[in-house]
């Protein structure tokens, strides 16, 4: 579904609808780019065994390790049975030389271009559903300002805090709560400012933005992932947690009959 949120944006084309339809994940294929193919095969394995491993590391290092990279991965052998399938379709397509890999006509492409080109519209995914939404930039800076102009929620800083959090940081070593290594890894490097962004709340009157805060290559990055896999086994815990939307499903079924 594509919502429009503008003042000045006319109604998008046919193809321009068509195109932004199939997901802002949606990635377009240009021809026969083999090479490319296993190369983000490796990738999606990566990512895969990534993702596994925040899920399940707290309770999985007791079964089995390989070593992958410069980290210890615990490797599910459902896991790396999918891998081994998606890879191997991928080499076989990536070696057939009548395969055809476009994804997209031309038209839609000319369409994307053409959406990529406009400097006075914002498309962002919605806040909740699957909606892609497109907005005049106009408004869309207008709502980040004034959000970010609540000051029970930011503050506006005129220093770069990397160096006062490195004091701290240095201090907490002084003080031999944390050994060289961590401390090592806890410093940051060539940090930058947090990044804002907004999805749109269209299910709510005049569609006011969500906030999230980009934190990659934030001073604070680590220290918060720090942080959470310290506490994370201690959340997981507590009975009020839920995990996800399997693990939400499994306690429901758990309490029969249902509370009133």
């Amino acid at each position: 579904m594509i919502f429009t949120r503008f003042t000045s944006y006319s109604t998008p084309e046919r193809t321009q609808t068509t195109s932004l339809s199939q997901g802002l994940r949606h990635h377009v294929q240009t021809g026969h780019n083999t090479a490319g193919l296993v190369e983000e095969s490796e990738l999606v394995a990566t990512s895969s065994r990534e993702w596994y491993i925040q899920r399940t590391r707290d309770r999985a290092f007791q079964n089995h390790y390989e070593d992958y990279g410069e980290r210890f991965i615990y490797i599910s052998a459902t896991l790396e049975d999918v891998i081994d399938k998606i890879k191997s379709d991928v080499v076989h397509l990536a070696s057939n030389k009548y395969s055809s890999f476009y994804n997209t006509s031309p038209d839609e492409k000319k369409a994307i271009q053409s959406l990529r080109n406009r400097d006075d519209i914002v498309i962002k995914p919605a806040d909740k559903g699957s909606a892609v939404v497109i907005m005049d930039k106009a408004n869309y800076i207008a709502e980040a300002v004034r959000q970010l102009s609540d000051e029970r929620f930011y503050q506006k800083l005129d220093y770069d805090p990397t160096s006062k959090i490195i004091t701290a940081l240095q201090t907490i070593y002084n003080d031999g709560h944390i050994d060289e290594d961590t401390i090592g890894y806890l410093e940051p490097e060539n940090a930058k400012p947090g990044r804002l962004y907004l999805l749109p709340k269209i299910h709510k009157v005049n569609n006011p933005g969500r906030p999230i805060v980009s934190a990659n290559g934030h001073p604070t990055e680590k220290i918060s992932e720090f942080v959470d896999f310290h506490l994370r086994s201690q959340v997981e815990n507590l009975p009020s947690h839920i995990q996800d939307k399997t693990d939400y499903l499994r306690k429901m079924e758990s309490m029969n009959p249902l509370p009133p």
